[in-house]
C-alpha cells in the first residue's frame, strides 16, 4: 500500500461528509500495527495478513466524527485558518448543498503557497491576487477514487494501492457522495 495514503473521507445517503479515516484511525480503531510508510516494504505476504486481520471492518467503525468541513467558496485563508485552528491537515470541501466536493490537503495550500504566494499575510487581508486562485474550489483536487460505507478496510486499502492518490471517497452504492 502507499505510504502516501493521508485520508478518506466518510460521506451519508445525502453525499454529506460524516467522517474521516487517517492512518492514526487505522492503526488505533483498526488494528492496522504500523503506519503504511512502514508496512508496504515488508512484502505483499506480511501485508495480506494485516489486510485479512482487517478485513471484518467497515469504514463506519474506525472513521473519526464529527468531521470539520469547509465550503468550496470560502475564501483560501479561511480554510487555513480552519485547519490550524481545527489541528487538521486535511478538510472535506463540500459545495452550497453541503455535499463532498473535494478534499483540501494541508500539501495543496503548501504548494500553492509556494508556488503562487509571495506573502501569506497580504493574501489573508485580501490584498493579493494571485491568477484565479481566490477559494478552496480552485485548487481542491477532485479526481477522487470511491468505495462504499460497507467497504472493508482490507479494500479500502487496496484502492487506495492501486492508484496514484492519497485520497477515497465514501459513496452510497448508487454512486453517490
Amino acid at each position: 500500500l502507499s505510504g502516501q495514503f493521508n485520508g478518506i473521507p466518510v460521506v451519508d445517503d445525502l453525499d454529506r461528509p460524516i467522517g474521516m479515516i487517517t492512518q492514526g484511525d487505522l492503526i488505533a480503531r483498526g488494528g492496522m500495527p504500523v503506519r503504511l510508510g512502514l508496512l508496504y516494504p515488508l512484502g505483499p505476504e506480511n501485508l495480506d495478513a494485516v489486510l485479512k486481520e482487517m478485513a471484518h471492518l467497515t469504514a463506519r467503525q474506525i472513521m473519526t466524527a464529527p468531521v470539520v468541513t469547509v465550503a468550496e467558496d470560502r475564501f483560501l485563508s479561511e480554510a487555513v485558518d480552519l485547519m490550524l485552528k481545527s489541528k487538521l491537515k486535511r478538510l472535506p470541501v463540500v459545495d452550497a448543498a453541503g455535499k463532498l466536493s473535494g478534499v483540501l490537503a494541508r500539501l495543496d495550500v503548501f504548494r500553492t503557497i509556494t508556488t503562487e504566494m509571495p506573502d501569506w499575510k497580504a493574501l489573508q487581508a485580501g490584498n493579493v491576487v494571485l491568477a484565479n486562485v481566490r477559494v478552496v474550489q480552485d485548487i481542491m483536487r477532485a479526481d477522487t477514487q470511491t468505495v462504499t460505507p460497507d467497504t472493508s478496510v482490507e479494500d479500502v486499502m487496496r484502492v487506495i494501492d492501486s492508484n496514484d492518490l492519497q485520497r477515497v471517497a465514501v459513496v452510497t452504492p448508487e454512486g453517490r457522495f
